[in-house]
């Protein structure tokens, strides 16, 4: 919610014919459509699972745009209060790349990510990312719990600009198998 819109992201259903496109979409407080947005590269599948607004309306979205492959670049937009196209951005660091999460510190305008970096297949490591508010690379992290952990992930990145932490909720999921999946606040 921002001023009297509300705001959604997504995609578009995937069907074996038709990539996949990650959607924005502005609503009135009447549940009008003001506009909508598709963002897609042919030949693969693209969503979006995080977004943010700055206090110019500016709109950031985060996702995961995967090739024919199957294999996961992070993704990054930004949209104007209108709706207009800014840039997107795509990001690789590992062999696969999933950004869940979008959150703007409000004193820099910087974005921090949040999602999940597959250095070899089976084993994922949490990742945080912070861009510019230009989507420039700034810095990154990687998070894995011990060596038992075999997958890690962090679902939402929050940054509390009063006390200029970040804060990161996610899961790990341990080995042996019959630990299972355990919650994660770092």
């Amino acid at each position: 919610v921002f001023g009297s819109s509300v705001y959604v992201c997504g995609y578009t259903n995937y069907q074996s014919s038709l990539p996949s496109k990650a959607v924005l979409i502005k609503i009135d407080t009447s549940g009008v459509i003001q506009w909508q947005k598709g963002l897609g590269i042919t030949g693969g599948i693209m969503s979006f699972t995080g977004m943010d607004i700055d206090s110019s309306g500016n709109i950031y979205v985060a996702g995961t745009y995967y090739n024919s492959s199957s294999i996961g670049h992070g993704v990054v937009a930004k949209y104007n209060s209108s709706g207009t196209l800014q840039f997107q951005k795509l990001y690789s660091f590992g062999n696969s790349d999933i950004f869940f999460s979008l959150d703007i510190d409000t004193q820099t305008n910087n974005l921090i990510i949040g999602g999940t970096m597959t250095i070899i297949v089976g084993q994922n490591s949490g990742l945080s990312v912070l861009l510019d508010s230009g989507g420039n690379f700034i810095s990154g992290t990687t998070y894995t719990r011990n060596s038992g952990s075999i997958f890690a992930q962090f679902t939402k990145a929050v940054f509390n600009s009063t006390t200029k932490s970040l804060y990161f909720v996610g899961k790990t999921y341990e080995s042996p198998v019959s630990s299972g999946y355990r919650q994660l606040i770092a």
